[in-house]
């Protein structure tokens, strides 16, 4: 992703947004992230994709499931 301060600089903020959110998150989900090389963004952001991508695996989920 970049050299060390940018590296964590996004580890950071990635984490953080995660914490903010998992008590929004669907139960009984294991949850891993990759990241791929990019300019760090503002948390806000990170929140808004995180939320966006365990959302739409819940939903598939469920549909395969039922």
């Amino acid at each position: 992703v970049g050299k060390a301060p940018r590296r964590n600089t996004i580890k950071r903020r990635v984490r953080e947004a995660f914490r903010s959110l998992k008590h929004d998150f669907p139960k009984g989900y294991d949850v891993l992230i990759v990241v791929r090389p990019h300019a760090p963004l503002l948390l806000a952001d990170y929140q808004r994709a995180l939320s966006g991508a365990l959302v739409k695996l819940h939903k598939v989920w469920s549909e395969r499931s039922a």
